[in-house]
């Protein structure tokens, strides 16, 4: 039976999108009849919050080792979060942010210590066996560099997002620069494979590291299909007299980066247009939204018509998905969104609800949306705003909006299942 250890500091109940990917490896690998052993962080500090239902897995073996509580700068980030109708603007840094920025390399360093010992008291997790570890937060790949030199083990590092390059490479020289440079080089010079989520994302690290180009591969994020049964068993059906046309978003904005100026500013000129009625569109946000871009969206009185649900349980925002008739997908301009695929968009396929996808032209995401007819390709620039409002405009006037998506290829699926995926992984291990 091969063995598998995963390191990951972001693991259920944690509602983190960081969370799932290890998680679904560990069940399918566990019940493919590998040995799968997790460590996480008892206590990790969660963007979204916690699951209110503990997990016990049955199929793999978890283990909990607790780091430094980051509860009150979360307490603090929270305060300028937008919740409900609130509009009381707050123009306080990202204090969680922030303070990873002046620690190395993240904040899940206040986890290494401990998680560290822990490891050096079950050797046996790790001689001669299988270590995965996936990011973010790079911390886990320091966590594995120093067991890659205390056992001979097989060492897979499964990268989600950039860390020195397209981040500190592109920042003044300094020694925090000079130390994360360091630590990719090492992660990348010792692993044994490297895994990224894009082909994109592969392609710039192979661009960058071309002596280890070798070792990387790309494996997608993707869906479970382990959590769609329980929501397809409801009563999810939409009728297209069904008003108000419920349009959903799950995630993050990430103060801008993702903007939702350009679906709310189409939106308002078909109410200007008489496309539609204000009254008969409800827009649902849950997760993160910091009160200062609500600033960029009082111009528009569609923006009214926005809840915002703060964080929920991810079984209640996958129920959410189900039931939408439009799901709000966004992909920043900058690299280090536009070069992979959100975590949402693997889900957003899951649920069979069309997308509004605003991405940049050329990207892997709206490629496979496109290659998957699961909905509509928009942009996040202002020079493409006609265009915006004219394809917003045949799904309303068209009630496209009420349609499934068309997807049935099992094939062109199976490369954004989890389950697939994992195996993918299985097929690393030596």
């Amino acid at each position: 039976m091969k063995k598998l250890t995963i390191i990951s500091y972001s693991f259920p109940p944690s509602n983190a999108p960081a969370a799932q990917r290890p998680y679904t490896i560990a069940k399918y690998l566990a019940q493919g009849g590998f040995k799968v052993s997790v460590l996480s962080c008892s206590n990790q500090d969660s963007s979204l919050g916690l699951q209110r239902q503990v997990l016990k897995p049955s199929e793999f073996k978890l283990f909990r080792v607790s780091g430094f509580s980051l509860k009150w700068l979360r307490k603090r980030k929270n305060k300028k979060m937008a919740n409900k109708r609130s509009s009381n603007l707050d123009s306080g840094s990202n204090v969680v942010s922030t303070f990873s920025k002046w620690v190395f390399p993240d904040k899940a360093i206040t986890w290494f210590p401990f998680a560290l010992i822990w490891c050096l008291f079950n050797p046996g997790k790790f001689y001669k066996g299988n270590l995965l570890t996936t990011s973010p937060l790079i911390t886990n790949h320091l966590l594995g560099l120093v067991l890659k030199f205390l056992f001979n083990l097989n060492w897979i590092v499964d990268i989600r997002d950039f860390h020195y390059v397209n981040n500190y490479e592109n920042k003044k020289t300094s020694l925090i620069t000079k130390m994360h440079k360091w630590l990719e080089t090492k992660i990348i010079k010792n692993a044994d494979v490297v895994s990224f989520i894009s082909k994109s994302m592969l392609h710039e690290y192979a661009s960058y590291y071309e002596k280890y180009a070798y070792k990387f591969n790309a494996i997608y994020n993707g869906y479970d299909p382990d959590d769609f049964p329980l929501i397809q068993n409801t009563d999810n059906t939409i009728s297209i007299e069904s008003l108000p046309i419920k349009i959903f978003y799950a995630g993050s904005f990430y103060r801008g980066v993702r903007s939702p100026v350009p679906l709310i500013c189409a939106l308002d000129r078909l109410r200007e247009l008489g496309i539609i009625n204000a009254m008969d569109i409800e827009i649902e946000i849950a997760g993160n939204f910091e009160n200062e871009l609500l600033a960029n969206l009082e111009a528009f009185p569609i923006s009214e018509k926005i809840n915002f649900l703060g964080n929920l349980p991810r079984k209640e925002v996958l129920l959410k998905m189900q039931k939408a008739h439009l799901l709000w997908l966004i992909v920043g301009d900058d690299k280090n969104h536009s070069a992979g695929i959100p975590l949402k968009a693997f889900e957003y396929i899951g649920a069979k609800r069309p997308i509004l996808c605003f991405a940049p032209k050329g990207t892997e995401t709206p490629a496979m949306i496109e290659s998957l007819q699961a909905g509509w390709i928009l942009s996040n620039s202002p020079s493409d705003f006609d265009s915006n409002v004219e394809i917003l405009k045949r799904v309303f006037i068209e009630k496209k909006y009420a349609l499934s998506n068309s997807t049935n290829d099992s094939i062109k699926l199976n490369a954004f299942n989890r389950k697939f995926q994992a195996f993918e992984f299985g097929n690393l291990i030596s």
